[in-house]
């Protein structure tokens, strides 16, 4: 049980920054967060150096990995998503 609550630790921090994040535009824009444009929201997290999927064969230091989570995230590139041991893990699907 012990493990299982520190694997979720990561998630739990982000989705916590993506709330900040939210309520940042929320202001700047004067409107209720459940308006935001998500395509926004999510260009923002990029911006800071976030990811939108948890690629493992593709680090946040790759030159190309914000366009390549814009590509992931409009459909334009696949994942795979896989176990390795206790680890779940997404790797970009080459066709």
């Amino acid at each position: 049980m012990v493990n299982g609550c520190t694997r979720l630790q990561p998630v739990v921090m982000q989705l916590g920054q993506v709330a900040a994040l939210a309520v940042y535009l929320a202001k700047k824009h004067n409107m209720d967060v459940d308006k935001i444009d998500v395509t926004l929201l999510q260009d923002l997290i990029l911006g800071v150096d976030g990811y939108l999927y948890p690629t493992h064969d593709v680090s946040p230091d790759n030159p190309s990995f914000k366009d390549i989570q814009k590509n992931i995230r409009d459909g334009k590139i696949k994942l795979e998503y896989y176990s390795e041991g206790w680890v779940n893990k997404a790797r970009i699907i080459y066709k």
